[in-house]
């Protein structure tokens, strides 16, 4: 099982130009995630399809050989993160579709759906609701107020 003290030797070795921005988060495994993903961004955006390769297919490894506390990372850092860019409608997000490994598309799609299911709450005494809402006296109310 590879640890979070152990991810950023993984993702250094396997992405040698994040090392020197892996070193600055400290061993702090939601900071080294969120930067993995910021190359992994960057990656999509600029349209480097070999390295985003790389990418998805380190997280995928991550998520299948990481313990406990490296899978709830990747999970709720980095697929969370990723499934901003299978939502976006574009070539971006085309390839990002193309190329994702089945086990981080279900992990994002799940995440999506998780996403879209908290919208139907509804709590009767709550004013943040998935509602169409207007500005009434510096307050946000449902129309039907």
């Amino acid at each position: 099982m590879i640890t979070e003290t152990e991810v950023p030797d993984v993702l250094g070795g396997e992405l040698p130009e994040l090392r020197t921005e892996l070193e600055k988060n400290n061993n702090d495994i939601f900071k080294t995630f969120r930067c993995f993903y910021n190359y992994t961004k960057r990656c999509a955006e600029t349209g480097n399809i070999n390295k985003l390769k790389s990418c998805f297919a380190i997280a995928a490894k991550l998520l299948r050989k990481g313990n406990n506390a490296v899978k709830s990372a990747v999970e709720n850092v980095y697929v969370f993160s990723v499934s901003s860019l299978i939502e976006i409608v574009s070539p971006v997000q085309q390839m990002v579709n193309k190329i994702l490994p089945l086990s981080l598309k279900k992990a994002c799609l799940k995440h999506i759906e998780d996403l879209h299911s908290h919208n139907d709450w509804k709590d009767e005494n709550c004013l943040f609701q998935s509602e169409p809402i207007e500005l009434q006296n510096n307050y946000y109310l449902p129309f039907n107020v």
